[in-house]
Parts: C-alpha cells; structure tokens; sequence
C-alpha cells in the first residue's frame, strides 16, 4: 500500500479531504481537476454543518453528517497551525424563525441530544438550536490548498480528466482532454456535478442544481446566529459579514447571473431583518450542487472496474459529509 499511487479526479471538499485520508493511510496521493482546488461548488457554499432540516430527510443524511463537527474541530486547528490561515470554524447556533412543525423538530432535536430553545426574531416565534457549527469555505479551501503542498500531496490543476486507460477491466491511468494520462494504481472519482464527463452512464444520478449567494458587507446588523426560514438561510461571519442564500435551480450549468433570483433572496433576507433595506449586497455567487434524486451520496466501488471509486453527488450537504465519506473512501481503498 505505501508505494500504491491513488490518483483523485475533482478538487473539491471531497477530493481534497480523501487526499488527506488516503494520505493518512500511506499512499502516494495525487489530485487532478479541470480548475484549480475548491473552485467548483465547495468555494461557493455556506458552510453550515448541519442539514437543512434533517427531520425532512432520510436518517442517513444526518448519520453522514454528524462526524462533521469533530473533524473540523481538529482539522481547523491543524490548518491554522501549519498555514496560519483560520477556516473559521465556530459554533453559531441556528434560529428557525415561524416553524409549523414544531413538535416534529422538538421530537427530533430530544432523541439526537440538541439543545432546543424557544425565542422570538423581531417579534416572530423561533427555534433555537444550539450546538450548530459553522466554518467558512472560501478559507477552509485555501487553507486545504496550501495544507496538501506542505504535506506531499500532489496537485495538478486545469487538467480535465475525460477518459480511462483500462486493460482487462482495470484502470491503468487516466486521460485529460489534451490526450495526457496520468498512471496509478488506484483511482478515485470526486467530480461531483461534473462526474458525466468521465462516466457518461452517471449523468442522469449526479446533475448539476445552480445555488446563488448574496453577501452583505460587515456594517450589515450585528447578527450572532444562523438565521432559517422557509429554506432560505442568514449565515453571520466573524468579522460581520453576512451571508443570504440559496436558491435551488435545475439550468444545467448556466452560469448566467438570474437578478431576478438575487432580488428575492434580498427580499427574504430583508424580510427577516427589515434594517437589511438600507444596505446594498456588496457580492453574489453561485455554485453547481451535485444533485441526487434521493438526495444521498454514492460512496462506493465502482462495479464496472477492479480499481476504480466514487465519492460523488452530495448535493446541499457537501461540506458537511465530506469528513465521513473521505474516512469512508479512504477505508474502502484500503481493504
């Protein structure tokens, strides 16, 4: 295993935490993307670790991401240490501001241990749970970025994968659009919404849904928790910033700016906290989630080949079940 070579195609929050994973485990690790490290959905997300709402999902969604919290707790500290970059992981909290099932969440909240309290948001009646982390993506991925240089984790960015090299249904090496192939022993998909690319037969079960982000500056009101309403969420930064999202849109990979989707998010986000009107959105982004139809990942072996991994298709919740599935990756390579 320590001179086995696992080459991880996608450069995201999966790809780069397998990295670490696998690395962990002795191999030679190597990561190839189309762009450069985070620049595909995981830069774009909110990083909240928590799923919104688990009681409306499948059990296995918040089983996926429950080790998030402890992970990063570690992980953070480690990134700020070697790189002197914080990723910003804290506890936040989230306020569900006007919720209809009420008893639903306080039943679900009792049996999973999380403190739940009842407030009020400018006179709206909310829920308050407590132990909800956040970390913030943008730095956690630079921080990654510069983490996996200084630990021998090679990277090769602009490179777009787009073929096998197999020899009696094993892959000897994969091939980048410019003809190069890149040889290991063991391979590793993490491409996320971009998974068709390699493997046509997954482009009907992992599809791109367009998320937008609006961002108000740091003279937004002092906010101290994530705010949840009707699928629409506030995120309140260390240093004020605050952030409003997200929208859900099946268009491909339309990368054109909807204003009409931004004027709504801003809409929303105003009207939650009315004195957002007075303040202009200083950025908006968006990122390509990869969707599901069930919304649940697929971590596995690939069957078609001797060699080859999936670790794709997280939708909303790729930050945060990126510890468990790069540990559960890392685990399936190695058995």
């Amino acid at each position: 295993m320590k001179n086995e070579r696992v080459v991880i195609i996608g450069a995201g929050i999966i790809g780069c935490l397998s990295a670490v994973e696998a690395k962990k485990k002795g191999f030679d690790v190597v990561v190839i993307d189309q762009s450069k490290i985070g620049s595909g959905s995981s830069w774009a997300a909110g990083g909240i670790l928590f799923p919104l709402m688990p009681w409306e999902y499948p059990e296995k969604i918040y089983e996926l991401c429950k080790p998030a919290n402890k992970y990063y707790n570690i992980l953070s500290k480690k990134l700020l240490q070697e790189t002197g970059i914080d990723s910003e992981f804290h506890k936040s909290g989230i306020n569900i501001v006007n919720p209809t099932n009420t008893k639903e969440i306080s039943t679900w909240c009792e049996q999973n241990n999380i403190e739940i309290q009842h407030r009020t948001i400018n006179r709206i009646p909310s829920l308050y749970l407590k132990n909800i982390f956040q970390i913030r993506p943008p730095y956690l991925m630079k921080a990654l970025a510069e983490y996996m240089n200084i630990n021998n984790i090679n990277f090769i960015k602009n490179k777009k994968i787009v073929n096998f090299k197999i020899q009696k249904y094993e892959i000897q090496g994969c091939i980048s659009s410019e003809g190069e192939t890149f040889q290991g022993e063991k391979f590793i998909i993490t491409a996320g919404a971009w998974t068709y690319n390699i493997l046509n037969d997954y482009k009907e079960k992992v599809f791109p849904v367009r998320g937008q982000m609006i961002q108000y500056p740091n003279t937004s009101p002092k906010i101290k928790n994530i705010i949840y309403k009707d699928g629409f969420y506030l995120i309140p930064r260390k240093d004020g910033v605050l952030i409003a999202g997200s929208t859900l849109e099946k268009v491909g990979f339309n990368s054109d700016e909807n204003k009409g989707n931004i004027a709504q998010l801003k809409k929303k986000a105003e009207s939650i906290i009315p004195e957002l009107k007075n303040i202009e959105i200083e950025n908006s982004w968006h990122g390509f989630r990869p969707g599901t139809s069930d919304n649940l990942p697929i971590i596995e072996k690939e069957k078609k080949y001797k060699n080859l991994y999936l670790n794709i298709g997280h939708h909303r919740y790729g930050i945060t079940m990126a510890p468990y599935s790069a540990q559960c990756i890392a685990n399936l390579i190695s058995s």
